[in-house]
């Protein structure tokens, strides 16, 4: 009843979403455009690289001629066999969906087993390096303030499978025993360059269909939210969490246009999340393996909320002048402002939080 209930609401929202289509030509046309427009100029140059360089190291991997005191040291720390950590380390750089891809091709080949599969998605699926430092960089105008977003965002998915991701190392057995023999650079060089093309064309396909989907939401919510204010800024702000949602490229554009520093702490919360459009392209690569993405969602959940707290403790720390709220105050010479008294009692709240979830963690682990 439940499954019939659902594909029944499915039906209904795809129906209405043809006919609003067929009404609204010009303004489905202009976004999808725009969408286009974004793909060319800024995802492709920013990802295609990374996602061929990403496949190169899976041919490496699966060869296991990864090795030394790092690696090992790396895999006790992880909890995860040495041949992932490379690509979790350049997951962690190259963003997704090229860790998917090599995690899963691994799991193909039967070297790792389902359950380090799942764990490792968690760090080789993050938000590309070249996307925050680049993209985001140039929107918000100010290279300090993407690095502090991609500082936090590397420290919030370090955080999240440190502490509810790690486990235990998987005792299946699997053939790690086996020995691969590289294959030439040239074929492994085609396969890399023809597969990345393939996962750029339907990462772009995603970003044009979220992109228009989310501008017509934002477009249609438009005389609701002027209903229940009539502020720029919080109608903006809603917007840019509802874009930063669905899809993150369109999101940091919107969040550009806010001011002060909650913009850099959506676009670090933004970044940790990834948005549903990178969430499913992720899931149906996995899906392609059989891998369950349940765990990799749950944590960009969280590091939708831990990466923004990073973000607030650098920029509360740092050594230059920086507003670390802009409704409430900024960071003087002259004494403390209201800002930095709200911004310190939330970092004790979550320093006290994160203690008592350790020691829950602990009593529990002893048990």
């Amino acid at each position: 009843m439940a499954k019939k209930t659902t594909s029944f609401s499915m039906l209904c929202l795809i129906v209405i979403s043809i006919v609003y289509t067929l009404f609204n030509p010009y303004r489905i046309s202009f976004h999808a455009q725009s969408a286009i427009k974004l793909c060319a100029t800024a995802l492709v140059p920013t990802l295609f690289i990374f996602m061929v360089f990403s496949r190169m190291l899976s041919h490496l991997c699966t060869a296991n001629i990864f090795g030394g005191k790092i690696i090992s040291f790396l895999s006790a720390l992880l909890k995860l066999p040495p041949c992932l950590i490379p690509i979790c380390i350049s997951g962690l750089f190259c963003g997704a969906p090229a860790g998917a891809f090599a995690i899963c091709r691994m799991y193909d080949e039967g070297i790792i087993t389902k359950k380090e599969a799942e764990r490792a998605c968690i760090f080789a699926n993050n938000c590309s390096a070249a996307f925050i430092l680049g993209f985001i960089s140039a929107l918000l105008d100010s290279k300090q303030k993407s690095v502090y977003i991609f500082i936090s965002n590397i420290a919030a998915t370090v955080f999240v499978y440190m502490i509810f991701f790690r486990g235990d190392n998987d005792k299946s057995k699997t053939k790690t025993e086996r020995r691969y023999s590289p294959k030439p650079f040239s074929e492994s060089l085609t396969e890399s360059i023809s597969s990345s093309v393939t996962a750029t064309v339907t990462l772009c396909g995603y970003v044009i269909f979220f992109y228009t989907l989310t501008q017509v939401i934002c477009q249609e919510l438009m005389p609701f939210l002027h209903g229940l204010t009539s502020s720029d800024e919080k109608i903006g702000f809603i917007n840019a969490a509802i874009c930063s949602f669905f899809e993150i490229s369109s999101g940091v554009m919107r969040i550009s246009s806010l001011k002060g520093s909650e913009a850099v702490v959506l676009c670090a919360g933004a970044a940790g999340f990834t948005g549903l459009s990178m969430v499913f392209q992720v899931k149906g690569i996995l899906g392609k393996s059989r891998i369950s993405a349940k765990n990799y969602f749950f944590s960009k959940c969280l590091c939708a909320f831990v990466s923004p707290i990073f973000t607030v403790l650098l920029m509360f720390l740092s050594p230059t002048e920086l507003s670390v709220s802009s409704y409430t105050g900024t960071k003087t010479s002259s004494g403390v402002s209201s800002g930095d008294v709200i911004s310190l009692a939330v970092m004790t709240c979550i320093a006290l939080a994160g203690a008592y979830i350790l020691s829950y963690l602990d009593k529990k682990h002893k048990k």
